[in-house]
């Protein structure tokens, strides 16, 4: 063997290592069975600015929950412009439960205008169960029974799904598989217990938990790492429960342009540099391992000698493994294996030119 060879082959199986590690621990968390809730009380946490065009949808699918136990919303309206403040008062004569308005006119000094006013809509919430979700999401109507079963189980923190609807077009199948593969990705180091990162448009956590660990506060000046700085920094010793089933999920829009969306993941990658250190080796290796593969495999077509049938050889080695695990994963994200090949080129793509992006330049707000 040729070292080009030799390398592609070292490299395709240690990132394959790391793939059906995550993989196991997917189907870890799916085969856990779960048990009728104690029907907990909760306060649903939402952060909105200028959200006009989402709020009905969101207020009508938490009208439309089905939790027997006591619940409400707060919602904190982060110096809104628009016609969200109106929306939300007229749904509060009508809703089910206690909605209560907490209205931002600015964000201090030094502060990130989300955690600003999560702070402030936290300090509004009367129960010890903090349900959260973002203003551009709806969720089916048995979100917080979910909920409620896992955090019943002893559990501190709860990381749930945020799936986007699949819009026609590259961008809309684009954005769904990196949200899939990304979910599959910290569920399944969740199910070994080292949980590293969740998403605030579905997630539970218990007030001690804020409490012990004021991420929000001690990271103010973060733009975004509302949601993943909190589980990467809380977690660690703690019961995490993660739920994949069937209508615990969360569901978005996707932005609607390639520039809109990568502001938008820029945000997300730029707090990645405040994880703990563990949590940052893994992730540079599985996407590292990831990335060199791919750079060396495009290097070995010009100046390597292999043959065509090698290099598709290797690549099939790689690629075909992880295609048929996707294929046959419980409760997947709901992304089709047919389109992973394709995919996992795509992601090399993405790390190369988002990652550093991310890592480097200041994200803005908008």
């Amino acid at each position: 063997m040729m070292i080009w060879e030799w390398t592609l082959l070292s490299l395709g199986l240690l990132w394959l290592g790391g793939w059906v590690w995550v993989w196991l621990g997917w189907w870890r968390v799916a085969r856990k069975k779960h048990d009728i809730g104690c029907l907990q009380s909760f306060s649903i946490l939402v952060a909105a600015h200028n959200e006009e065009s989402n709020l009905p949808a969101l207020l009508t699918s938490l009208a439309k929950l089905t939790f027997a136990g006591e619940w409400e919303l707060v919602l904190a309206l982060d110096r809104c412009t628009d016609s969200s403040k109106k929306i939300a008062e007229q749904a509060k004569a009508s809703f089910p439960v206690s909605l209560k308005l907490v209205q931002i006119t600015a964000t201090p000094a030094g502060w990130s205008p989300k955690k600003w006013a999560l702070t402030q809509g936290l300090a509004a919430c009367r129960f010890d169960n903090l349900a959260l979700t973002d203003a551009d999401c709806v969720v089916s109507a048995g979100w917080l029974d979910f909920l409620d079963q896992h955090l019943c189980q002893g559990k501190d923190l709860v990381l749930g799904l945020g799936k986007y609807e699949v819009k026609k077009g590259l961008l809309g199948r684009v954005i769904a598989w990196e949200t899939a593969f990304t979910a599959f990705q910290f569920a399944g180091a969740a199910g070994w217990g080292h949980a590293y990162m969740g998403l605030g448009r579905n997630m539970a956590v218990r007030k001690k938990l804020l409490a012990e660990n004021p991420v929000w506060e001690t990271r103010r000046a973060v733009l975004s790492g509302d949601d993943d700085l909190l589980v990467n920094h809380a977690s660690k010793g703690r019961a995490v429960g993660v739920m994949i089933e069937t209508g615990s999920e969360s569901w978005s829009v996707p932005r609607e342009s390639w520039p809109k969306w990568f502001r938008q993941k820029m945000r997300h990658v730029s707090s990645s540099a405040y994880y703990q250190r563990q949590s940052q080796f893994w992730l540079a290796a599985f996407h590292g391992v990831h990335g060199i593969w791919w750079g060396v495999w495009a290097m070995a077509w010009g100046i390597s000698g292999l043959t065509p049938e090698s290099l598709f050889a290797l690549y099939c080695l790689r690629v075909l493994p992880a295609t048929l695990g996707w294929a046959i994963m419980p409760n997947k994200p709901g992304v089709a294996w047919i389109a992973y090949p394709a995919l996992d080129f795509f992601y090399f793509l993405y790390n190369l030119t988002l990652i550093p992006l991310g890592l480097i330049r200041r994200p803005s707000w908008t």
